[in-house]
């Protein structure tokens, strides 16, 4: 997000009516990469410590 508005400044492009489509392009981007590292590693990474640490009779 800092990139983009980074970018936005020196583009200078202030309002939204200039930037909507860039605006919604980067808001899916950034879905989709949380998705991902939800998928890829969060659940992975969940199931792993799972099985090792709460699968242990005392």
């Amino acid at each position: 997000m800092y990139l983009f508005y980074a970018w936005l400044i020196k583009s200078k492009l202030y309002t939204f009516g200039e930037t909507w489509a860039i605006s919604l392009g980067v808001m899916a981007w950034n879905v989709l990469l949380v998705y991902a590292c939800l998928k890829l590693y969060d659940e992975s990474v969940s199931k792993y410590l799972a099985k090792r640490f709460l699968n242990k009779k005392i």
